[in-house]
């Protein structure tokens, strides 16, 4: 074999690698960062006393009111305290049937909604003392805390999942 040849194969580390090593460890450092940000553990200003209301749908009526005030909220999925219960409601489940848009004879549309005869919304408020980060969002044991976000609830006599739909901060 070629002495010529096998001193040719050399690899030389060139500017082209330096290059490609820090555009990896930027991408890997934006990563982390990102998810760092969303589980609250960059940027957390003070702790602030919140209320959020979770809406669980389609209960039945035996356990409607099982919810009772004063009862610890628990997030079923981790086994995380999420707050105080302080406040429940019920209502009667609503929905839209096939035959609901009706047109008057003036032509002017309308929704007709019907009732469930024995599934009720159960809106239960719960308070809590929550971390704000820098972007805005409330964090409750690692969890965001954002409408729309859904959390699997347990009390002492109900569980469920359900949904925010309500969320403000408290001032004292």
């Amino acid at each position: 074999m070629n002495k010529n040849s096998s001193e040719s194969r050399k690899t030389h580390f060139n500017l082209i690698d330096v290059i490609i090593i820090i555009a990896v460890l930027a991408v890997i450092a934006a990563i982390v960062w990102i998810i760092l940000l969303q589980s609250g553990s960059v940027g957390q200003t003070d702790d602030v006393k919140i209320t959020y209301t979770l809406k669980f749908s389609l209960v039945r009526e035996e356990f409607a009111s099982r919810v009772k005030i004063g009862d610890s909220a628990v997030n079923s999925s981790t086994g995380n305290e999420i707050g105080t219960v302080t406040a429940v409601s019920v209502e009667k489940s609503k929905y839209v049937n096939t035959d609901a848009v009706v047109t008057d004879e003036n032509g002017e549309y309308t929704v007709e909604v019907s009732e469930y005869p024995d599934m009720y919304d159960v809106y239960v408020t719960v308070s809590t003392t929550a971390t704000l980060g820098k972007n805005g969002i409330a964090y409750v044991d690692g969890y965001r805390i954002l409408i729309g976000s859904q959390i699997y609830f347990r009390d002492a006599s109900f569980a469920s999942r359900g949904f925010i739909t309500d969320f403000e901060t408290v001032k004292d």
